[in-house]
């Protein structure tokens, strides 16, 4: 097929596709917009910035001991932290062997639950709500609720994904706690 160029301002030229039939509809080309090389450098560098940012903001627990525990490896040496990560270890296995049922409340179901919504549930989500026929599918995009949290009981899991007001029992992978 033949291309014109069509004038959009100034000096600029578009090609188009040339129009054998008389009664087709126009082609409208869009406009080229060139960008100065700094101009994409200074935003990408503050995308990445806030990016970062937002990420320090939620994370700010893991992140924080991380520091913590890098800046005393810094300061003191590798053993210092090590030192400090085998005493939260023995005063947890102390919590644990001491008082098990607070231990678990506090420490081990939060634990299994963010393992588990991480690593069971979450990687699971998508294939078992198609299955199940629970996603909408629109212009060509699947759309479906994201897991949010799941909480781990003795004998069950329960998980909500957005947008829904109750809990209800639902296991992609396998049903209840196990380990």
């Amino acid at each position: 097929m033949a291309w014109e160029f069509r004038k959009l301002g100034p000096g600029e030229n578009v090609a188009v596709e040339t129009q054998r039939d008389p009664f087709a509809a126009p082609k409208w080309a869009p406009p080229v917009w060139h960008m100065p090389e700094g101009l994409v450098l200074i935003v990408n560098t503050v995308r990445v910035l806030v990016r970062v940012l937002v990420f320090l903001v939620r994370n700010i627990v893991p992140v924080s001991i991380t520091a913590g525990l890098g800046w005393l490896g810094y300061a003191y040496g590798w053993t210092v932290p090590v030192l400090v990560l085998v005493l939260v270890g023995v005063v947890l296995a102390t919590w644990a062997a001491v008082d098990r049922p607070s231990f678990v409340r506090w420490v081990a179901r939060p634990v299994r639950s963010w393992w588990r919504l991480v690593f069971v549930y979450r990687r699971d989500w998508q294939p078992v709500l198609v299955t199940a026929g629970l996603t909408k599918v629109h212009k060509g995009r699947e759309y479906l609720p994201s897991l949010v949290r799941v909480r781990c009981g003795p004998t069950s899991d329960r998980s909500a994904p957005t947008g829904c007001g109750r809990t209800a029992h639902t296991s992609p992978a396998s049903i209840g706690c196990t380990g």
